[in-house]
């Protein structure tokens, strides 16, 4: 246990590793890296200043995955300026966001979209965000790194005027 603890936190096990030479994971092959250090996010959300202009400019922030709201929530807490921004879920899974922080009272809004690599990949994905507002512009890019190589990137990007209800979301994902 105290081997993948540290392996978690260093990179230990990851290859390459220029503290221990003995990796054997790479990056990509190393399921741990899903795990996202939310101190080191929270660190880099705080000394982006393109992050720290759109959040400024931002009425709101949200996700496509409820899962990543957890982790974007934590890294926003660490800074006293963005620990009381609304935060949301756009999504047809929204779980406990729906009720937390109702995309209805958003409508109108400005916010702030941060999503993980593999979905800002997505252009079905990044298409269908765009469509929820009158524009959506890329912002920023926030790597995460373990042991010295980018494990993850948080991509952000500020969404003008959202346009979508909960029921038009719920009804453009059941048909």
């Amino acid at each position: 246990m105290t081997v993948i603890l540290i392996h978690v936190t260093t990179g230990a096990l990851q290859s390459p590793n220029p503290i221990f030479p003995l990796g054997i994971l790479t990056p990509e092959n190393d399921p741990s890296t899903e795990l996202i250090d939310v101190v080191q996010l929270g660190e880099r959300f705080d000394s982006s200043p393109l992050f720290r202009e759109g959040i400024n400019n931002s009425d709101f922030v949200f996700t496509n995955a409820y899962y990543l709201g957890g982790y974007i929530g934590m890294g926003l807490a660490q800074n006293e300026d963005m620990i009381d921004i609304p935060l949301t879920c756009i999504s047809n899974d929204v779980r406990g966001f729906g009720i937390w922080q109702p995309v209805d009272d958003l409508r109108g809004q400005d916010g702030l979209y941060i999503t993980i690599e593999v979905f800002a990949q997505d252009t079905q994905l990044m298409d269908e965000m765009a469509g929820y507002f009158d524009s959506l512009t890329p912002v920023a890019q926030i790597p995460l790194e373990r042991a010295g190589v980018v494990v993850e990137t948080f991509y952000v990007y500020e969404g003008r005027n959202l346009q979508v209800t909960q029921e038009e979301l719920l009804m453009n994902h059941n048909t």
